[in-house]
């Protein structure tokens, strides 16, 4: 779980005209209409800085590439729009010594040629056409706006998500130096897309889910539902960060909900091995809502998805206890899921075991998350001795080395020197690096347990959430607006649909 732990921390601690000209140009060549049927894909890649800008996300951004089938028309936006300039950060060495000081003083360059745990480097994307900034969005939904084709299109974002200053509803998919885009303000977007026109998102940053509510107007819960046929699935909840931004090279060591979703669809993980594709409804192919369900299932991170369909009936089966949902008989949820939800309550059940497999289970999953907070993060305990043992090597190497934590505002040049300097000492002695090597095992194995315990945490809210979906539509479906009914069904229809399949 090394990999996971670093993603994991990374995640919680995380938090011009001639552009466009040449945007418009690009744009052009990339989403014209094709002469058949077609899909128009527009690509939303990269970190806002190249400090945030990790390996990772680039590798989504050339596996979503690679996946798109052959009659598509792709526009790509990644970072700056270059593949000069070093702005992937990766993580192309990690010694034994490396993870010592990773572990005691957080991870930071050093000034050994060919070994450090953090470098830039330019991105191998085979295509960009801009960079990830709000006049090239422009750009391409003007294209979009100009284009009279019915084709359907598929948007993906991969990067980060803010959190939002005055809600949930100013939650950001971050851009390249500049402020992110809103949910409302992809609304604006969206209303440049023909009406009939299916479109489908896919985001996976943090705080994505409050995306859910591009559905209404002005991606505003309190409004009408959005004039347009848009679906969309996201990593997490509004409050609630996503796995995925790591500098790690290593894509067999990914765990989030975007590995785990495009895996369900292609039959194949990031590294070519096969996955069994979910077809819950027996259709003979796998639609977007069952690679969802199968996430809820299978993904072992801290993600908690988010789907449209969650964000129409809160809206329109408004339930004011909690406590109501969770006491509905087990037998009765099961009764009112569809197949694929069906296999999804089971399947998570199954994977948490425990008080899941009993009839009380959504109680407990309620109980749970109101213990845990909606973050469901649980803290990782050090034991008195491993503190101790910790304080002693950290002050040992500080007094060798003062410069080794930037703590405190210091040069980050002398840092940089005094970590290659650590770097060599501890790698010229291994009996010191092989005491200071344990120390990091422990620590290691309280963070494991922390790690499990959160993902732990995550599947009991994915339980819960997915429980109260199926309540809420049971009485949905009790109800007698049959125009909100009607509405509700297109956009499980929607959902249910798969724009990547051949």
């Amino acid at each position: 779980m090394a990999m996971f732990k670093r993603l994991f921390q990374q995640k919680t601690t995380l938090r011009t005209a001639s552009l466009v000209a040449t945007i418009t140009a690009t744009a052009s060549l990339a989403i014209a209409a094709a002469s058949g049927p077609s899909l128009r894909v527009i690509i939303f890649g990269g970190g806002p800085t190249p400090e945030s800008n990790q390996v990772a996300i680039e590798n989504n951004v050339k596996w979503m590439m690679s996946i798109l089938p052959e009659w598509s028309n792709s526009f790509v936006m990644f970072g700056d729009g270059t593949t000069t300039t070093e702005t992937v950060q990766i993580s192309p060495v990690r010694t034994t010594a490396h993870r010592v000081l990773a572990s005691f003083f957080g991870d930071a360059p050093t000034d050994v040629a060919k070994d450090t745990p953090i470098a830039y480097r330019p991105s191998s994307v085979s295509r960009i056409d801009a960079a990830s900034k709000k006049s090239s969005i422009d750009a391409a939904f003007g294209r979009l706006e100009k284009d009279r084709s019915k084709d359907p299109v598929f948007l993906y974002f991969t990067g980060h998500g803010s959190r939002g200053r005055t809600g949930f509803d100013t939650n950001r998919y971050d851009l390249w130096r500049e402020e992110g885009i809103t949910p409302a303000e992809l609304v604006t977007q969206l209303e440049k897309v023909k009406k009939g026109v299916p479109v489908t998102i896919l985001m996976v940053q943090c705080f994505s889910g409050a995306f859910a509510n591009v559905i209404f107007d002005g991606a505003n819960e309190q409004n009408e539902l959005l004039d347009r046929q848009v679906c969309g699935f996201f990593a997490a909840t509004p409050d609630r960060v996503a796995a995925g931004c790591t500098p790690e090279l290593n894509e067999a060591e990914y765990r989030d909900f975007s590995s785990t979703f495009l895996a369900a669809i292609t039959g194949k993980d990031r590294v070519g091995r096969t996955v069994q594709m979910p077809d819950y409804n027996g259709n003979g192919w796998t639609g977007f809502d069952e690679a969802f369900y199968f996430s809820l299932i299978e993904d072992p991170s801290i993600d908690v998805p988010v789907v449209t369909s969650d964000a129409f009936l809160r809206k329109f089966v408004p339930v004011t206890d909690d406590n109501e949902v969770a006491a509905t008989p087990w037998s009765d949820v099961l009764k009112w899921a569809n197949p694929a939800q069906r296999a999804a309550l089971v399947g998570m059940c199954e994977k948490i075991g425990g008080e899941a497999l009993t009839e009380k289970r959504l109680e407990v999953a309620l109980s749970e998350f109101r213990r845990r907070g909606r973050q469901g993060d649980a803290q990782t305990v050090y034991s008195a001795e491993v503190r101790e043992e910790l304080g002693r090597a950290v002050a040992q190497l500080s007094a060798q080395f003062p410069n080794l934590s930037r703590q405190g505002g210091g040069d980050p040049n002398l840092s940089r020197v005094d970590r290659g300097r650590a770097v060599q000492y501890l790698q010229a002695n291994p009996d010191i690096l092989a005491g200071y090597l344990k120390i990091c095992d422990k620590l290691d194995a309280a963070q494991d347990a922390a790690e499990a315990d959160a993902v732990r945490g995550a599947r009991w809210i994915r339980l819960l959430r997915l429980g109260k979906s199926v309540v809420l539509e049971h009485r949905l479906r009790e109800g007698k607006d049959r125009g909100i009914i009607k509405r509700f069904e297109a956009l499980r229809k929607l959902e249910s649909g798969n724009p990547l399949r051949s």
